[in-house]
């Protein structure tokens, strides 16, 4: 058996570090032979105290949890079959101190006659297991406010305002009675990194940061992401114009170049209303602002909510309404202003749904138009005014030619005069009762596929009528650059006859002359009294539509109009 001699019991019992040497006895139990000072100081016991804890009851200072993996080690360390390294909760002063996490290292001390026994060091892990604990700490308190903090601006970021921002819109009510979201959005930033580079950039976003931080000294302003920040903060309707005007003057100040500064969706908020949710309707009213650099903020109203839900029906709803023909065309009649009887018609789109009942053009247009349905849209009323026109065809009913409207948007699509001939064409329709129509904001904008597009439709022999004349900035260069067979006279004109001393008399009067020469005819749509028609047949305008004469009608009704003149 092991045995330590006097010399080297005396230097392992004098060492000033914590160990142990134990040997195995011939009934394989497990005897303390000698520990150090230093483990009895580590212990806080005497030798013979330790010695004896150690050989009657070694694990009763182990944690509980740990004493099982220890035992287990041992085992498999006394066979030879692993090492000896490990970490363990150990009660290392009085028995009802706390555990100290221990760290315990194992060798073999051999002598020549092959007796071993085996050396344990121990370290007080504690120390490190603490420090290691304040570290963490320390970290996670950067973390947190790393978590809650952006580092670009030094403002709360979003991650804040979604944990934070409730206690302030509740602060703010208590305060002040009331407050709102605020959604800011930095315009032309894109452009604006690309011109002066992603540095100044930065210092644009750093510089909105300190304008809305000077602006609501006593809000809560984040960066939520990108070029957008957020604020809670009271509203001041009479206030707002003045304070955007700041918030820009101070931007535009502090960066290089040239700056579109920033815009704002304001939200009143409600009581108890979720701060996301007051947010996310700020950005909304941000989205109503659209394009318009003229306007810097914009209040949201739930009726844009309404607007958004009655959209997304209707895009997900649009196959349905076709297949089923809620959408269908109503005609509204154009006149012959000499003699009164009808000499056209106009098909207008009409959604006449089972759940939202009928709705106007305005209200599906738009979300058509946003998510790229008005091609199958003006398609399908195409088809929809052919079949109508064969049956009154073969029925042998008065049939009179129609003018169906096209976007510039149907335009994007390369086939779509072969479409609109391939549907007119199936029906057997001859090209001279069908009348394409499409505004003069869109002609005046259109690239050169699109006039390509206008002059074959011209080329297969339909008609092609310029819609709204004189809506917007009308240019003579449409008449001549563009085949047109007729002008429309945007309705806003013979509303506004004597304004600006009768200026759009004179207009009229004129272009109606001009186009005459050039052989284009002539029509005025919103003709609703009879002094316009007493004026439009003063100056030779040759067709009129309006409320004057008739609405927008279902095709049987209009059937039955055509018989009656007939």
């Amino acid at each position: 058996m092991f045995a330590l001699s006097t010399e080297e019991r005396k230097i392992y019992e004098h060492m000033p570090i914590a160990l142990a040497i134990y040997v195995m006895d011939r009934q394989s139990r497990v005897i303390c032979l000698c520990i150090s000072d230093g483990m009895c100081t580590f212990c806080q016991r005497s030798r013979k105290d330790l010695v004896q804890l150690l050989n009657e009851a070694m694990f009763s200072l182990v944690h509980p949890s740990d004493a099982g993996m220890l035992a287990q080690l041992g085992r498999q360390f006394a066979l030879h079959a692993s090492g000896y390294d490990v970490i363990y909760r150990l009660k290392t002063w009085t028995s009802d101190s706390a555990y100290h996490y221990v760290h315990t290292i194992g060798q073999w001390l051999r002598h020549e006659d092959g007796s071993e026994a085996a050396i344990l060091v121990y370290s007080n892990m504690n120390e490190t297991v603490t420090a290691n604990q304040d570290i963490m700490k320390r970290y996670q308190s950067w973390q947190r406010d790393y978590f809650y903090t952006d580092i670009l601006t030094g403002l709360p970021n979003a991650n804040f305002m979604r944990a934070f921002g409730d206690e302030k819109l509740a602060q703010c009510f208590l305060e002040t009675g009331g407050a709102a979201g605020w959604y800011f959005d930095v315009n032309g930033m894109h452009a604006y990194n690309s011109r002066y580079g992603l540095q100044c950039g930065d210092r644009l976003l750093m510089a909105v940061g300190s304008a809305l931080s000077h602006a609501f000294p006593d809000g809560l302003v984040c960066r939520s992401t990108d070029d957008h920040f957020v604020v809670i903060a009271p509203f001041h309707k009479d206030k707002i114009d003045a304070l955007m005007q700041q918030i820009n003057a101070q931007v535009q100040n502090d960066v290089d170049g040239v700056s579109l500064g920033v815009r704002t969706g304001v939200c009143l908020a409600k009581p108890h209303m979720p701060v996301m949710e007051l947010l996310d309707d700020a950005h909304t009213g941000l989205k109503e602002i659209g394009t318009n650099l003229n306007v810097t903020w914009h209040l949201y109203s739930p009726d844009v909510d309404q607007k958004m839900m009655l959209a997304h029906y209707l895009v997900t709803h649009f196959n349905q309404a076709l297949q089923e023909h809620w959408v269908q065309p109503y005609y509204q009649p154009i006149i012959d202003v000499q003699t009164g009887k009808i000499a056209e018609a106009e098909a207008l789109a009409r959604w006449i749904d089972p759940v939202q009942g009928p709705l106007k053009p305005v209200q599906f247009i738009p979300a058509l138009r946003s998510f790229h349905l008005l091609y199958r849209l003006d398609l399908y009323i195409l088809q929809e005014v052919c079949r109508h026109l064969q049956e009154q065809i073969q029925k042998g009913e008065p049939a009179v030619p129609v003018s169906v409207n096209f976007s510039r948007q149907d335009f994007d699509n390369e086939d779509l005069v072969q479409q609109m001939h391939k549907i007119i064409a199936a029906y057997g329709i001859d090209a001279s009762l069908i009348r394409i129509e499409i505004t003069e904001q869109d002609v005046s904008e259109a690239p050169d596929c699109m006039k390509k597009q206008i002059e074959a439709i011209h080329r297969r022999g339909y008609a092609l009528w310029m819609d709204d004349f004189g809506s917007g900035y009308s240019s003579l260069n449409v008449m001549s650059e563009f085949p047109f067979d007729l002008i429309k006279f945007d309705q806003k004109m013979l509303m506004n006859l004597d304004a600006g001393h009768g200026a759009n008399r004179y207009i009229m009067d004129a272009m109606t002359s001009i186009a005459r020469k050039l052989g284009i005819h002539t029509l005025a749509e919103g003709v609703e009294k009879q002094s316009d028609l007493r004026f439009l047949q003063e100056i030779h305008c040759q067709y009129a539509q309006g409320f004057l004469f008739y609405k927008p009608m279902k095709s049987e009704d209009f059937d039955a109009l055509l018989k009656g003149q007939k």
